[in-house]
């Protein structure tokens, strides 16, 4: 695997781990209001959107973006099997698959732990 596909996979689960581990938080925090957001990526502004969801600053510093519209201006295709709540994240010949409250990832078919709390 080149380096670069390697780093782009490592600064996703880095961006997946924080989203992730949020979600325990979430119930238990209050959403900041009327936050500005700007996320780039390459240099490009990614506009969200009513559809794709918007980002959302928690009170405990925490961030949450939306998985599908960071994953695909990264270059990735997305897939949501609402049944099984999971979804599967790829690209060439890496395979991501999160589940909703799960505390891990396989990456690849390798288990991934993304929330340690």
């Amino acid at each position: 695997m080149r380096r670069s596909t390697k780093n782009l996979i490592i600064s996703f689960l880095i961006l997946i781990t924080i989203i992730i581990s949020s979600c325990t938080t979430y119930a238990n925090t209050q959403i900041i209001p009327n936050q500005s957001f700007v996320v780039t990526i390459d240099g490009k502004k990614v506009n969200f959107n009513d559809n794709l969801g918007y980002p959302l600053l928690l009170s405990t510093e925490r961030t949450f973006v939306p998985i599908r519209i960071i994953s695909e201006n990264l270059g990735f295709g997305v897939n949501w099997d609402n049944e099984a709540k999971k979804v599967t994240i790829n690209k060439d010949d890496t395979n991501i698959e999160i589940t909703i409250n799960e505390a891990k990832a396989l990456v690849n078919g390798k288990e991934i732990y993304i929330d340690t709390k």
